[in-house]
């Protein structure tokens, strides 16, 4: 059963001033998962909602030498009771493990997650994305509205979240090599036992039926209509034929938009020093850490594989998390930045809170009425009023935060909004079929 707005209500009035997510339950778990042992495993420390400390037995899903363990969340919704909704999901065999830790409010939690892998980068994969990026319509206008920064609270690091691998779309025979080099091969051999017990098709196919079932229906959900509806319009402002026909550039897009953003930041500071990029994103080859390094200055850019990122965040950073990043980012900022007021800066996909109905269109011209019933002395239309989008936080309601929590892959909330509202949007940006907006905090 779909999550109802009263079993929201209901957990945030349990919750009282408290928040799901803090550091110290962060780095607990990463800690662990970084140093699984034979004790470890069968004793695994996972803090609740109301700072309670439980020991569970991880065994069931995990296994030290296995495939190495990533940290995952459940969101304010699925804690309130949308974690039903999770088992019918299939590609993530674990659901069932932790499906009652989000009942006994453990947001933060070990998991096993066989990773995808992209494409290689091709000499002419790089030269078409790169053309692309520095073509792009809206690229100049975003860096142009970065002059706003001088009003804004300095940034002196950048922090990013699932951007994905830079060729997301590539062959994978291509880059069997190097997904061996990168463990790939070896997390495959020591879960073959795991993958039988927990998830046969996901073992046997090596992740393909996971990007197929999580990845495609995402897509298609979640996409295809804002295609359809934003991808045409946007191809016609960009002077493109078709704004699907570069999908498969965005994943670079988002990467190459931080290396314009951190040099446009240096030369508004006025500063001789680098803005460092931490890329975090379980999903990295080699050879995307090869061409991103390349990319910045030297020392400029590092990677986390896994939760890393989130300790990095201080008063000072600007959060990218444009895209489907894949967990609740969106609600676990506000948390975890709440004791310094939040980051300097989100760049993230839009925070469409709430329709509202527009005003009826009333006209004293009757060329510009669609319909009347005597067009000649007619004032106003009998149209239904359109509705429109918008970002006003005191018109989120909790229907809207219940809806902010379908999207599995990046979901939010009032904490969200609030944090959100204390910034000023510097600008819209569009790329394909993706939609991401920049909030600076006000200084």
């Amino acid at each position: 059963m779909p999550l109802q707005a009263s079993q929201l209500e209901e957990f945030f009035k349990k919750l009282g001033s408290r928040r799901v997510f803090t550091r110290e339950a962060i780095a607990l778990v990463k800690q662990q998962c970084e140093n699984l042992t034979e004790e470890t495993i069968k004793k695994f420390a996972l803090l609740d909602v109301y700072g309670e400390t439980h020991y569970e037995d991880v065994s069931r899903f995990l296994r030290v030498g296995g495939i190495k363990p990533l940290v995952w969340f459940w969101s304010y919704q699925e804690l309130a009771g949308g974690h039903e909704d999770r088992l019918r999901y299939p590609e993530f065999p674990w659901y069932p493990f932790v499906h009652d830790w989000a009942r006994d409010g453990i947001p933060i939690f070990p998991t096993t997650i066989e990773c995808g892998a992209g494409g290689p980068l091709t000499d002419d994969f790089i030269k078409e994305s790169e053309k692309s990026w520095f073509e792009h319509g809206d690229r100049q206008r975003l860096l142009g509205s970065l002059k706003e920064a001088e009003n804004t609270v300095q940034i002196t690091n950048i922090v990013c979240f699932g951007l994905g691998p830079l060729n997301p779309d590539g062959c994978k025979e291509d880059c069997k090599e190097e997904r061996k080099e990168d463990g790939k091969e070896e997390r495959k051999e020591d879960s073959k036992e795991e993958c039988k017990e927990d998830s046969k098709e996901e073992c046997k196919e090596d992740g393909k039926e996971e990007r197929k079932e999580d990845g495609k229906e995402e897509r298609k959900e979640d996409g295809k209509e804002e295609r359809k509806e934003d991808g045409k319009e946007e191809c016609k402002e960009d002077g493109k034929e078709d704004g699907r026909k570069n999908d498969r550039f965005v994943n670079m897009h988002q990467h190459l938009v931080v290396f314009d953003i951190a040099a446009t930041l240096k030369s508004i500071y006025k500063s001789d020093k680098s803005i460092p990029i931490l890329f975090q994103d379980p999903n990295y080859l080699r050879y995307d850490a090869v061409y991103l390094q390349n990319q910045g200055e030297p020392g400029q850019v590092s990677f986390e594989r896994d939760t890393g990122g989130l300790l990095k965040i201080n008063e000072h950073t600007l959060v990218v998390a444009t895209g489907a990043v894949g967990f609740c980012i969106r609600e676990i900022i506000p948390d975890i930045t709440l004791h310094f007021g939040g980051p300097a800066g989100l760049f993230t996909t839009p925070l469409f809170l709430t329709e509202v109905p527009s005003t009826s269109t009333h006209t004293d011209d009757p060329s510009t009425s669609t319909h009347t019933d005597n067009p000649s002395t007619s004032t106003h239309t009998d149209e239904p009023p359109m509705r429109i989008l918008t970002e006003d936080p005191s018109k989120f309601t909790i229907e809207d935060e219940v809806k902010a929590g379908n999207w599995r892959m990046h979901p939010y909330n009032r904490y969200t909004v609030e944090m959100v509202s204390k910034m000023q949007k510097i600008c819209q940006f569009k790329d394909s079929h993706w939609e991401s907006s920049l909030y600076l905090k006000k200084k």
